[in-house]
């Protein structure tokens, strides 16, 4: 087991966590959380099944990871300005939000385009997540930064 690395996939995504080799799973690829990785070292053998892992990582058939990097010789990008202020792989992750493209918010024509543009139940795109009239559901976050 090597120390920790960064994982890269065909889809744009990096996970960082600890390579584990599972003999039961030559064509996965078992990232270990480095908050996890204590508790996974305890497992029994037999309990390790492919979900189990993925209680304690991520797993990924090979052909899913396109590079790696060493965790000790490289520090991810960091934005000066916005939310991401780097990856803190000692933070366990088990919260993802989605955010689609928008490509049909403009969708509806005619006379209910500006019925539609108004409605109270229209999902926002992601520029105006944060503005002050969702504040009450952004709040409820600690982990979001509210710049």
């Amino acid at each position: 087991m090597k120390g920790l690395q960064y994982f890269f996939t065909k889809y744009g995504e990096v996970y960082a966590g600890w390579k584990w080799e599972e003999m039961n799973f030559p064509e996965y690829t078992i990232v270990i959380q480095g908050t996890k990785l204590k508790e996974y070292r305890e497992l029994n053998h037999n309990e390790k099944t492919l979900e189990k892992i993925s209680e304690y990582g991520w797993v990924f058939g090979n052909e899913v990871i396109v590079g790696t990097l060493d965790g000790e010789s490289f520090e991810p990008p960091r934005k000066s300005a916005g939310f991401y202020t780097g990856f803190n792989h000692d933070i366990e992750h088990k919260t993802m939000f989605v955010f689609g493209a928008g490509a049909s918010a403009n969708c509806v024509y005619g006379n209910d385009n500006i019925e539609f543009q108004k409605d109270d139940l229209r999902p926002p795109l992601g520029p105006a997540l944060f503005e002050k009239r969702f504040r009450n559901y952004y709040n409820k976050y600690k982990e979001l930064d509210n710049h």
